[in-house]
Formats: structure tokens, sequence, C-alpha cells
């Protein structure tokens, strides 16, 4: 079975195939450009999400830190690969 999108790009080259050299070129262009903004709205979107949890813990109470890692254990047991 052919994949969905392997025939929706064929079914573009195919037209693509027909077009003058400018227009491809335009093509392009506005493909590049349309990459650029989504890669930039999925980089907003990470910076507003960090922005969104940074302080997320700030109530929690000052000695977690070192309720964590006093509560840290070794072992002895040698880990064999």
């Amino acid at each position: 079975m052919v994949d969905v999108n392997t025939k929706l790009i064929d079914t573009y080259l195919e037209l693509i195939g027909k077009m003058g050299h400018n227009n491809k070129l335009e093509l392009i262009s506005r493909l590049s450009s349309s990459m650029k903004e989504d890669i930039s709205q999925e980089r907003n979107d990470k910076i507003a999400l960090l922005n969104e949890l940074s302080g997320a813990w700030s109530d929690m109470e000052d000695g977690l830190i070192e309720d964590i890692f006093e509560s840290r254990t070794l072992s002895d047991k040698e880990i064999n690969p």
C-alpha cells in the first residue's frame, strides 16, 4: 500500500515540475519562510512554558534540597556489567 504522504508528495512534484524556474524559486522561498515561522513559534512556545514553570517550586520549604541530599544512600554493592 502506498503511504498517503508519499502519494501527496508525488502529486506536488508533478505539479511543480510544470512550473517555471521563477515560480519554483518563489515556492521555495515561501516554504522556507513558513518553516522558519514554525520553528520560531515552537521556540517561543518553549520559552513561554519555561517562564510559566520557573518559580513553580518557590513555595516549597527552604530545607527541601538539604532533605533530598540527606535522604540519599550509597550502596557498597558491586555492579557487574
